[in-house]
């Protein structure tokens, strides 16, 4: 409550490389701490060394932990220990009632902002906290250095912490951002991708759920029943459902910041600082007598740490030298893809019940927008004759049927035309064979029916056309890669492959003996009463999976 005034841009990656600096010097001082109490110019030599070390862990590395790192602190205890988060309420409850520092009242109405639109209190806390924001909310609790100011930051609060424990504690801490938006109460504005339209931007701040934006998007854009739709967060082509009941800013903070990979080369680097350490300490050391009682005393406690030094020299070229692990590269590699990619939301549909769809003009518009969008960005596997098939009836339902569609087809928009992996690179070959094939199409000038030949060829040629995709990480299935696609459609359930796009493995509803799901896992069960296997998920979307699992199997039997 009382911090100084410190920059307020560090993340939670660079505050743990923090704590691994700091604990290296702790390690450095305690193991030159013979040489220190042996010679008095080398223990003033070391201590300034020492001194460099905290002056760089003050400028260089960051500087100190800051408010907001104390605060994420905070949160992610709350987040973690149930148990504690009555009495972080009950903390930060007696630091704004009668605070006479308007600064400190200050602050601790913005954390009691954001821990209330992080975790709720127990069931036995609630109505507490509830009625003592209510009573600041009417003026009956008073003497608040600023008491408007007071209310609106209570009431404000009030609606979050009712929100949150409707919608559930949520699971990563907010990102900075979020943090310093509740803090002030404010809405930021989002932009949305549409498959084939212009993007929309909505406004919405860190308790709006996914399923809030859903609903505006979709009375925008006049699409009925809500509940088929979704907003998905894409990053290098992986598309991840962002669920209806949870928080999407918490969805998007977890896909966007997620865990940042190890700061290997930061760490390395001062590492070489501590040999520096050693060689500098053993160099000043060495220019003593050799044959004197402290030389000799001095020479075996620097020996010591130059074994030091030579093992650990040893244990690093020996961790060189062993085979790297696939597996660990792997992850690596998908950790470091999602750091640096471009991270956006995107508004689709992720559910095609079989019965009760209805069939406007703005919905039939919108299923070829986002079946057109599919095929560009290679979800389906397709053949590369039917790829040029779909190209052909696509440019037929945009532009009709005529003699002329050549202008409308160039080498810079035949990339709409297409999977990226047949086009890219064949521009010209692939305008021209397009063409081609449209010459070939029967003469049709009804767009709807255009776009109905479209959406009936591709479910013709693609089998999960019409499918619900979910990204989901595999747990204990050493038969699956790292992360996959589980795709449910009226044949079954699907594990996907991402980057091929390729089915890995087909289960019929007629195999399943039973699934469940918790907030962050979803499993499923196949075999008989004598054999069965169990395939653990993790995924923040076990509920609507659970959903439309039942919906099919439930249509299956009838």
């Amino acid at each position: 409550m009382e911090d100084p005034a410190v920059p307020e841009n560090v993340q939670p990656s660079e505050i743990k490389f923090l704590d691994t600096l700091r604990l290296m010097k702790a390690s450095i001082a305690q193991k030159l701490e013979p040489v220190r109490q042996k010679l008095e110019p080398a223990k003033a030599k070391v201590s300034e060394l020492l001194n460099k070390i905290d002056k760089v862990l003050r400028t260089k590395f960051f500087i100190q932990r800051t408010r907001l790192y104390h605060l994420q602190q905070i949160l992610l205890i709350g987040i973690k220990y149930k148990a504690v988060r009555d009495e972080i309420y009950c903390q930060i409850c007696k630091q704004t009632t009668l605070n006479p520092a308007r600064v400190s009242d200050a602050r601790g109405w913005q954390a009691m902002a954001v821990c209330a639109g992080t975790f709720p209190p127990s069931e036995k806390f609630r109505p507490v906290l509830e009625e003592h924001l209510k009573q600041i909310v009417d003026g009956i609790v008073g003497g608040m250095p600023d008491q408007e100011k007071a209310r609106s930051m209570a009431l404000y609060c009030l609606n979050r912490l009712r929100k949150i424990c409707r919608v559930g504690a949520r699971q990563v801490a907010p990102s900075s951002e979020e943090i310093l938006a509740s803090e002030h109460m404010h809405v930021t504005s989002i932009s949305v991708a549409i498959p084939g339209g212009l993007a929309q931007v909505v406004s919405m701040d860190s308790m709006t759920t996914g399923g809030e934006v859903t609903a505006e998007i979709a009375a925008r854009l006049g699409l009925p029943d809500v509940g088929f739709y979704g907003i998905f967060i894409v990053t290098n082509g992986v598309e991840r459902f962002a669920g209806t009941h949870g928080l999407l800013s918490e969805s998007y903070t977890e896909w966007n910041v997620g865990p940042f990979p190890e700061l290997e080369e930061e760490v390395q680097a001062f590492r070489r600082t501590r040999h520096f350490l050693v060689d500098h300490c053993a160099q000043c050391l060495y220019n003593m007598d050799p044959d004197s009682v402290l030389g000799r005393d001095l020479k075996h406690g620097i020996s010591a740490m130059e074994h030091l030094k030579e093992k650990e020299m040893q244990e690093k070229a020996a961790r060189e030298a062993k085979e790297t692990d696939p597996e660990e590269e792997e992850i690596r590699d998908a950790e470091l893809r999602r750091l640096f990619a471009d991270v956006h939301l995107l508004f689709k549909r992720n559910w095609f019940p079989v019965e009760g769809t209805a069939s406007s003009d703005s919905v039939r518009a919108f299923e070829y927008a986002q079946a057109t969008y599919d095929v560009v960005h290679g979800l389906y596997v397709i053949e590369e004759a039917d790829a040029v098939m779909l190209a052909a009836l696509q440019l037929r339902a945009e532009h009709g049927s005529s003699t002329d569609l050549d202008k409308y087809l160039t080498v810079q928009t035949v990339e709409n035309y297409g999977p990226k992996e047949y086009v890219t690179g064949y521009e010209k070959a692939w305008r021209s064979a397009i063409l081609k094939k449209v010459a070939t199409l029967p003469w049709e000038v009804d767009v709807n029916v255009c776009r109905n030949d479209y959406l009936a060829f591709l479910r013709s040629r693609c089998p999960l056309y019409g499918s619900s995709w979910f990204y989901v990480v595999p747990k204990a299935c050493p038969q699956f890669p790292r992360e996959l696609y589980f795709v449910l459609n009226l044949s079954g359930v699907h594990f996907v492959d991402i980057p091929l796009k390729e089915k890995l493995l087909h289960l019929r509803y007629i195999e399943l003996c039973s699934w469940g799901y918790s907030d962050s896992s979803f499993s499923l069960v196949t075999g008989n009463m004598s054999y069965n296997m169990e395939f653990r998920l993790g995924t923040r979307n076990g509920k609507e999976i659970a959903k439309i699992l039942q919906y099919f199997v439930q249509h299956t039997e009838l």
